[in-house]
């Protein structure tokens, strides 16, 4: 193939012509980016000033794209303030998408500008993103995924079970953060006059997570534990200084079971060492009816078993503290 047949495969893909437009772009309408490139040939040329129109492309949009998506993660933190439980979901439900994956998706791009001097083999393409034509394109997917966001959304909302509505919230918000980068790349390129992620989708992320902590903080456990006192003091201060409620009336009972053996280990005693396993069943009960249920454990050895089952003991307390809320809401 000539390397004028390859220029014009090139041109074409992108949507463009070889004399393109010399018209002027509003910011309001497109997204620019420009590349000027000195090659072996106008081909050469060509190709490298549309890599380099692209990444400067690409720079704009992820600018925006960041900017929304900052506004978005400060206004979450402004409205549900600070705490623990409020912090733990933050930071679990923190934006899962990436900024290259959104430019990646963006594929709607157009030559309108191609100069080339044959005097000093310098080329210049003008690459352009019409927000119009994006948001028409992109509009109906993203129209069908809100809705199913949505319905989720309502039917947590609505549901009369504690744990069942936390399972449902958290359900909505990694549908939400699945089509993450599609909404924020959508965010940043809609116009003011375009249908607002909000109308498309009926919440935002922000709204979730909100909706997740009122969920999550209203559960009031009943908690029962077959073990150690000191361990029970363990599971209700994580619980409470989470903003769980404890009492004698909930609806959602945690079913405890405290083990501490010594585990046999050919091995480790031929090293005059002993094995010793602490672990805490949570089976997590709503109306009598299991939820969920889980086990932490924390293995520990020493030359002496009762040290190895104190050690054992300190790890389990520290591994509650650390992880029995995480472990719950992500077994539900």
């Amino acid at each position: 193939m000539s390397s004028s047949r390859i220029l014009g495969a090139i041109l074409i893909f992108f949507g463009g012509t070889a004399q393109g437009n010399m018209g002027t772009f509003s910011p309001e309408e497109y997204f620019t980016g420009v590349g000027q490139a000195i090659g072996s040939n106008e081909l050469d040329a060509t190709t490298k000033a549309t890599d380099m129109a692209r990444a400067e492309l690409a720079k704009s949009v992820a600018a925006k794209v960041e900017a929304s998506s900052e506004s978005s993660i400060n206004a979450a933190r402004e409205k549900n303030g600070s705490g623990p439980m409020q912090e733990y979901v933050q930071k679990t439900y923190k934006s899962t998408y990436k900024i290259t994956a959104a430019i990646g998706r963006l594929t709607d791009i157009e030559i309108r500008r191609h100069q080339y001097s044959a005097t000093n083999h310098r080329a210049e393409v003008l690459l352009v993103i019409d927000r119009a034509k994006y948001v028409k394109k992109h509009l109906p997917d993203l129209k069908e995924r809100g809705r199913a966001i949505h319905r989720i959304a309502l039917e947590a909302a609505s549901a009369t079970k504690a744990l069942r509505r936390v399972a449902l919230f958290k359900r909505t918000l990694s549908l939400y953060d699945q089509a993450r980068s599609e909404i924020e790349t959508y965010r940043a390129v809609r116009r003011a006059s375009d249908p607002s992620i909000l109308e498309i989708v009926g919440t935002n992320r922000e709204q979730l997570i909100e909706s997740l902590l009122k969920a999550a903080s209203s559960v009031r456990f009943v908690v029962q534990l077959k073990g150690s006192q000191e361990l029970l003091d363990v599971v209700t201060s994580t619980l409470t200084k989470f903003g769980f409620v404890i009492g004698d009336n909930g609806t959602t009972t945690l079913n405890l079971t405290e083990e501490v053996k010594s585990i046999p280990d050919s091995l480790m005693a031929s090293h005059g060492m002993h094995l010793v396993r602490a672990s805490l069943t949570v089976m997590a009960e709503e109306y009598g009816h299991r939820a969920t249920s889980f086990e932490l454990v924390e293995t520990e050895s020493s030359q002496d078993e009762g040290g190895a089952k104190i050690r054992a003991f300190n790890a389990l307390k520290t591994t509650i503290d650390e992880s029995l809320i995480s472990r719950l809401l992500e077994a539900l």
